[in-house]
């Protein structure tokens, strides 16, 4: 048997015969327990952290969305004076395909015209979230004025 100054690092002898280092034994399973604990802390936080991101960029790609369909049915209007004030059915089917495209297949496209402009609401679902902690839809506004 030797003794180091003093800590706990005494080798002895057990009661089997085998030696072992005695003080470290109680603390064998801490780590594991802790990691137990955390690690659902952190998984849920990355989780958390992805699906923010994801209802970023889909609110920017709805804001983009609602841009070019303004800008489209604006030059439209420029171009043809008769229309001013009312949305043609073609129009409006092209601004539902260019929301899919642009944005995803679940996407909606809201459009108001008037004589002064037209404005444009593109809204989409982001995640299904059953805890309610994000937001369910994201809105991109974008409004035009005939000059």
């Amino acid at each position: 048997m030797w003794r180091r100054s003093r800590r706990s690092y005494r080798r002895t002898t057990c009661r089997g015969g085998e030696s072992r280092r005695c003080g470290r034994r109680p603390q064998a399973g801490a780590v594991t327990a802790e990691f137990a604990v955390i690690l659902p802390a952190v998984a849920a936080l990355a989780i958390l952290v992805c699906a923010l991101g994801r209802a970023i960029v889909l609110r920017i790609e709805c804001q983009d969305a609602a841009h070019v369909i303004a800008q489209r049915i604006v030059a439209q209007m420029q171009a043809d004076p008769a229309t001013a004030g009312e949305v043609q059915p073609a129009v409006t089917q092209w601004a539902e395909e260019t929301t899919h495209r642009l944005v995803n297949d679940g996407a909606s496209v809201s459009l108001t015209v008037s004589d002064d402009g037209v404005d444009v609401r593109v809204s989409a679902r982001v995640v299904p979230d059953p805890l309610r902690v994000l937001p369910a839809t994201v809105t991109g506004y974008a409004f035009a004025c005939v000059p």
